[in-house]
């Protein structure tokens, strides 16, 4: 039987966050230092300079649509990695096989199934889980999805499952747990909540090194939220950057009060 292994005091490694429909982190995230402030309404542009055909997604759209979840636990890898950043919490990444996995069903019944679990993990990760029991509508579409599945596997060296990552949102892995053994269910939820801890402290500080490179984050009317770089303002209409990318427009009306108060604090700046 396979036994847990790693764990949150192992050395830190850096892993990419990269996806279907989303690239790793650019390259304006290691860049010098970037303006704070408001650019300027002459250097609006509204086009994607990578991709000057491709539509825009309006930053409301994007907070409404969220990624599929089952019981709490998200099933898209894109969308799982984005609302990390977001949010600003780490993800906990669970390699399974739901239906062939003695193992990952015990873990299931014994750690993630448990409502003491589930209320720690809804107000601390965001969790992803990664089924390797595929189906598809057709062929051609599990082909692809295992396709998918084996490069998410070579990535973070899943040997075997059940596999439990821990990550802060910028990719560092605090937390690497390979197989269960029963009855552990205790002692495997304290290594998590340790791993957990590690993530949070390096949130904290890698957020504090993007604020420094104008990253900031931005609360809609609704209070949800976005971890993004102001790239131009013109008359109410913004164009943000997130950390991996992802380009949304925006409309000053649509922003909390704190922010709205932000810009135009930075308008009065500007007009000095």
């Amino acid at each position: 039987m396979a036994s847990p292994e790693g764990g949150g005091t192992t050395p830190l490694a850096r892993v990419s966050l990269d996806g279907p429909g989303g690239g790793g982190f650019p390259t304006e995230v290691a860049a010098g230092p970037l303006p704070v402030g408001l650019p300027a309404d002459e250097d609006i542009a509204w086009t994607d300079p990578d991709n000057p055909e491709a539509p825009l997604e309006g930053m409301e759209a994007s907070l409404a649509s969220q990624g599929e979840q089952v019981g709490g636990w998200e099933t898209s890898y894109t969308e799982a990695t984005r609302n990390a950043v977001r949010k600003g919490r780490p993800i906990l990444i669970w390699f399974t096989d739901t239906k062939r996995s003695p193992l990952c069903k015990s873990l299931s019944a014994e750690v993630f199934s448990d409502p003491s679990f589930d209320a720690w993990a809804f107000e601390n990760l965001v969790r992803l889980r990664i089924d390797f029991n595929v189906t598809g509508k057709s062929e051609d579409e599990e082909l692809r999805k295992k396709a998918y599945l084996a490069k998410l596997k070579k990535r973070y060296k899943v040997s075997g499952l059940p596999m439990v990552l821990v990550m802060a949102p910028d990719g560092t892995v605090t937390g690497r747990y390979k197989g269960y053994r029963q009855g552990e269910g205790e002692f495997y939820w304290g290594r998590i909540k340790n791993a957990t801890i590690t993530a949070q402290r390096q949130q904290v500080a890698w957020m504090a090194a993007m604020k420094k490179k104008g990253y900031r984050v931005w609360k809609n009317r609704k209070g949800k939220q976005v971890f993004a770089r102001l790239l131009r303002y013109s008359k109410g209409e913004m164009l943000l950057v997130e950390p991996r990318g992802k380009r949304l427009l925006a409309k000053e009306k649509q922003l909390s009060d704190d922010d709205r108060a932000w810009i135009q604090s930075e308008r009065a700046k500007r007009a000095q």
